[in-house]
Formats: structure tokens, C-alpha cells, sequence
């Protein structure tokens, strides 16, 4: 059964319910899962999460007059690799910032 994460957009809020990807959700070392999760449910999630990113991409891009929809599909590519290096950067500060002070 494919992982779902319940990626939705919601029309009257205009923002997506991100329920598992909550902030105030502390990963606790103590606990341990049951069992380690399957590979394809875990890739199933990763290609659930990319098809939301390329939905809201779609529609900030055509949110622009005059532009190509079949352009898009040609950017895609180049958008989602900006979108993983920016990421990639505001991961990396983060992790500098909590690492301060710490001998890891």
C-alpha cells in the first residue's frame, strides 16, 4: 500500500496541510520504530512530496501572463534542482546554527 501523506491544497486558506511534516514534531531518540520502514512506501512518499512541489510550481509559474504552459515541463528539471540546492543551504545554516558550542 503507497505511503500517503495527504498533500492537499486548500482553496480557502490558498496555503497545504502538511501534517507530517510538522515543526513542533521532535524526533525522540529514545523511541524506536516496530519495524523499518518499507523502501517502496518510503519511495512512494518522496514521489508524492516531488508531484506536490511540481503542482505548486505549475501554478506559480502560470500565474504569470503571456507565459508557455508547455514551458514548464521543459524548466521543471532546472526547478526542482534550485528548489533541492536552496534547501540543501537553508538546511546546512540551520544545522551550523544548532551545532554552535557542540563538539560533533
Amino acid at each position: 500500500m503507497p505511503a500517503s501523506i495527504g498533500f492537499e491544497l486548500q482553496a480557502k486558506e490558498g496555503r497545504a496541510a502538511r501534517s507530517c511534516l510538522r515543526g513542533d514534531t521532535a524526533m525522540d531518540e529514545s523511541q524506536n520504530p516496530d519495524r523499518t520502514p518499507d523502501t517502496a512506501d518510503l519511495t512512494a512518499l518522496v514521489e508524492e512530496i516531488i508531484a506536490y512541489w511540481k503542482e505548486l510550481a505549475r501554478k506559480r509559474f502560470n500565474s504569470h501572463p503571456g507565459v508557455d504552459p508547455e514551458a514548464f515541463e521543459r524548466l521543471w528539471p532546472q526547478i526542482l534542482d534550485n528548489f533541492y540546492l536552496a534547501e540543501t543551504v537553508r538546511v546546512t545554516k540551520k544545522l551550523r546554527f544548532l551545532s554552535r558550542g557542540r563538539n560533533n
